[in-house]
């Protein structure tokens, strides 16, 4: 279980370093398709997205970083998907609930297409923070 739970967390470096490339570079990573283009969103949600993309820069990195001592078998990667885990199990159901509700009061959150993407990766946050918290009390219970 560990060894998916390390490639699971490890392919979340992709998604911390697209939000590196939004908080540096705003209309690089709008070039590069990681944001919306402001034009198709309302005002408030570029603020929301600029905002979370900077705190997902503090606190997001430590799920990945997991991964990697996890594969390296360093004592303590369990204390790293603990709070890694919580983290995202966060992140996503946070970020999903608050765009339903964007959207209930119809801001503009991008195109469905878009907006299905988002959902996806929400719902990844969660089950990829549950596999890491799982395997990390795997690893610590007592036997």
């Amino acid at each position: 279980m560990r060894v998916v739970a390390a490639i699971a967390c490890l392919l979340m470096w992709p998604i911390y370093l697209g939000q590196v490339v939004s908080v540096i570079n705003l209309p690089l990573a709008r070039r590069m398709g990681l944001q919306e283009p402001a034009e198709t969103i309302d005002p408030v949600y570029v603020r929301d997205t600029a905002g979370t993309a900077r705190w997902d820069v503090v606190a997001m990195w430590v799920l990945p970083l997991a991964g990697v001592f996890m594969l390296a078998d360093a004592s303590w990667w369990p204390y790293l998907a603990l709070i890694g885990g919580a983290v995202y199990i966060d992140t996503g159901g946070r970020q999903g609930v608050k765009l339903v509700g964007y959207r209930r009061e119809r801001v503009r959150v991008g195109p469905e297409p878009a907006v299905r993407l988002a959902f996806a990766v929400y719902a990844i946050f969660v089950i990829v923070g549950a596999l890491a918290i799982g395997a990390a009390l795997a690893e610590v219970a007592p036997t």
